[in-house]
């Protein structure tokens, strides 16, 4: 590259590469979790047919952990801003997001959590 912007950035007139990287992602990261969802909702069309567990009450269940979830973007944005390098905001959204959603779900006390702590701390003898 010597010291040039690639071509696409340059097409779509983006400043840098890691500009173009993180455009990218958000745009990837937006596809996967529309088709997230959509395979949600057909997932707990089928678990109700078969269970019997009510599509409203699976949403009601998710609910917090949707919020929890929803509060980390701007969080991740907020670092992404600080333009402390591509490598060091990677690690950084990723330390400071694995503790704001493990310590928050704690506090509101999500079952999910514990047992997943719960089967990590059993050792088997």
């Amino acid at each position: 590259m010597n010291g040039k912007l690639c071509q696409i950035c340059q097409r779509y007139n983006f400043e840098s590469n890691s500009q173009l990287f993180s455009s990218s992602i958000e745009i990837i990261l937006i596809g996967y979790s529309l088709a997230a969802f959509i395979s949600y909702m057909a997932d707990a069309v089928y678990v109700q047919k078969k269970t019997g567990y009510k599509v409203l009450q699976q949403a009601k269940d998710i609910f917090p952990y949707l919020m929890v979830s929803l509060m980390i973007y701007p969080i991740a944005k907020g670092i992404e801003w600080m333009n402390i390098g591509l490598y060091l905001t990677v690690f950084t959204q990723s330390a400071v997001i694995a503790v704001f959603y493990i310590g928050v779900l704690k506090l509101l006390g999500s079952r999910v959590l514990n047992d997943i702590f719960s089967l990590f701390s059993n050792k088997k003898t």
